[in-house]
């Protein structure tokens, strides 16, 4: 037969109920003695048959301490032998049963004050709720209850599961704010490498901008080419350098296509008998060996100096500049160191120089051509050339 579970309202309401059935037939018979033996039985099975459907402990003790009513749950819940149901034994001789049977993890210096306590709750009965913890981990709910006649009734009720739960509820929420820690942790470091981030970004562009700036304020131009031979950077210095070429000269371009422009502009000529790959080869390996500063003199007659560098990174640089005034000035001042200002005659450093070079090339020949001086004496020349 299936449990019917009664709330304690109820149970208190039933006892109160057959203690007025009991309170009216004494007052009909006028004389206690006029009820039998049979009639209480009765009753006191009825209660019990009430009770032992409870799905919770029930343990009633008249005013003298001793049970009267213990129901199967009750009696489950603490392993209470059959004899403790029926001889309605006291309350201190249950709480040293159970004691000595293990169900209490109390020491011994200690059990005597845990009794007293115990027993002053019993006596109370102010239907507070208190939990105990048996030596076997579990864990109960009970109070007790005023009865009528100085009667106390207990509850009980096995709270294991829920203990259980919610002290897995208790560690999970710890774990989740835990969790939660260091996910607000982890959170403000990614904000702070973000923000550290947008700070380096920043600070790149502005020495990326810098750098621009600096590279298109230099007075030669300057070409970065990649390992796979295409343009990557080049300021706009080419523009007035080379300004014919400069269109050819887009970031992304091929080395040979800007070098055949280059051919077909008349920039460059094809040595004779040379096709254009082998001048875009040679031309490569120049770049691609760092060579030293090279002057090369364009068909329009201007002088370029070019400077080869090759990076750590396998990128290849290169400089260029316009030195046609250098060259021109360099012109001039040989002119001027090695001819006469007035009659543009080479004049007694450039004698001295191509004698000496005469001298040192005919003492290393076998057989040395003849070599004839011609002396001029102009008359009073230097009066002239004085004045």
């Amino acid at each position: 037969m299936e449990a019917v579970k009664y709330g304690e309202q109820d149970v208190l309401a039933s006892i109160a109920a057959r203690g007025r059935a009991w309170r009216s037939k004494l007052a009909n018979a006028n004389n206690v003695r006029s009820i039998g033996p049979s009639a209480l039985d009765v009753v006191q099975r009825e209660l019990e048959a009430v009770i032992g459907h409870i799905d919770y402990g029930v343990y009633v003790m008249g005013p003298d301490y001793r049970s009267r009513i213990i129901n199967s749950t009750f009696q489950d819940m603490w392993s209470l032998p059959d004899q403790f149901v029926e001889e309605g034994t006291d309350f201190f001789e249950t709480i040293e049963y159970l004691r000595h049977v293990g169900m209490y993890d109390v020491a011994a210096e200690d059990w005597p004050a845990y009794v007293q306590a115990r027993f002053d709750d019993v006596r109370a009965a102010d239907g507070t709720p208190r939990e105990s913890v048996r030596q076997d981990g579990r864990v109960l709910l009970y109070k007790t209850l005023p009865l009528p006649d100085g009667c106390r009734m207990l509850t009980y009720f096995d709270i294991t599961e829920q203990k259980s739960v919610s002290a897995q509820l208790e560690q999970l929420t710890e774990s989740l704010q835990h969790r939660v820690q260091e996910l607000e942790q982890l959170r403000g470091a990614l904000r702070s490498e973000r923000d550290a981030a947008i700070r380096n970004a920043q600070a790149m562009r502005e020495s990326q901008e810098l750098l621009a700036e600096a590279i298109e304020s230099i007075d030669e131009a300057i070409l970065v080419w990649n390992h796979d031979r295409r343009l990557i950077a080049c300021n706009q210095r080419i523009r007035s350098i080379l300004p014919r070429w400069a269109d050819h000269f887009q970031v992304g371009n091929s080395y040979q296509t800007i070098m055949r422009a280059g051919v077909d502009l008349g920039i460059f000529s094809l040595d004779d008998g040379a096709s254009f790959n082998e001048f875009v080869e040679h031309r490569w390996h120049l770049e691609s060996a760092g060579a030293a500063d090279e002057h090369t003199q364009l068909a329009d007659g201007r002088w370029l100096r070019i400077n080869r560098r090759k990076t750590s990174h396998g990128k290849r640089v290169v400089t260029i500049s316009d030195i046609t005034v250098d060259k021109k000035n360099e012109a001039d001042l040989r002119a001027l160191a090695e001819n006469d200002a007035l009659t543009g005659l080479a004049n007694r450093r450039t004698f001295d120089n191509e004698i000496e070079a005469m001298t040192v090339q005919f003492a290393s020949e076998d057989l040395a051509p003849p070599v004839g001086l011609l002396l001029i004496d102009l008359d009073k020349f230097k009066e002239i050339y004085d004045t």
